[in-house]
């Protein structure tokens, strides 16, 4: 059965420790269905669910913040961001990239 290599999150969520634990969830996820490990799939698919929420968490967090509104990036960064989050997985880096993207394209009309 996989060890916890990360180490636990602080009392804050922290979208680091999120991405990490997602990305951990992924790769024992994958192991278990590659080699039939239940116990390593279970446990990824439980990684993942954390990792995600922990992810979902700091967003609402940093969107309570002062510096909810973040500017649109500048150049690819949003294209980048959402083709990363739809090669690795990750939902919500996909949707912030298109939102990048989105913002970006109105800045510029």
């Amino acid at each position: 059965m996989p060890s916890s290599s990360i180490p636990p999150a602080s009392s804050e969520p922290s979208l680091i420790h999120g991405h990490a634990l997602l990305a951990k969830g992924l790769a024992e996820e994958t192991i278990g269905t590659t080699f039939n490990a239940p116990t390593w799939t279970a446990s990824g698919t439980t990684d993942k669910a954390l990792g995600i929420a922990e992810i979902h968490a700091a967003d609402d967090n940093s969107a309570s913040s002062s510096s909810a509104h973040r500017p649109a990036a500048a150049g690819p960064g949003g294209k980048v961001e959402g083709f990363l989050g739809d090669v690795v997985g990750c939902p919500g880096m996909k949707e912030r990239g298109e939102e990048k993207v989105a913002a970006a394209n109105n800045v510029r009309q």
